[in-house]
């Protein structure tokens, strides 16, 4: 399973914390290990946190009235591939947008860490 899809452990417990549904296949364990969970009991009655996919975690937060657009550039003097997010509240006018990043997984995670702030 490649890691890089799904959101970072302390994330994870945030969203936990928000509400974020227990139910998900992969989990990390007490210690931030990654796990596939087997059982079909939920994941709060075994000090579990579910691990949502990026897409996963973006849409529900979605779902709360918060939205997140990637947005990516090419930074010609270093001549690599720039990311960063954009991250508004109801459909304020002022949105909050994270510093650039070298990986969008990063980027989103900010945003994500961001919009958890504003449910």
């Amino acid at each position: 399973m490649n890691n890089r899809f799904f959101v970072p452990f302390e994330t994870a417990e945030t969203l936990k914390a928000k509400g974020y549904p227990q139910h998900d296949v992969y989990v990390y364990d007490e210690f931030g290990k990654l796990q596939v969970w087997v059982r079909s009991a939920k994941v709060n009655a075994f000090n579990f946190t579910a691990v949502p996919t990026y897409h996963e975690a973006v849409d529900w937060i979605e779902d709360k009235g918060v939205f997140i657009a990637t947005l990516f550039h090419v930074d010609t003097e270093l001549e690599e591939v720039r990311f960063n997010c954009h991250v508004q509240h109801n459909n304020q006018a002022d949105d909050y947008a994270t510093y650039e990043y070298t990986t969008r997984e990063t980027a989103l995670n900010e945003a994500i860490r961001k919009a958890l702030e504003l449910i």
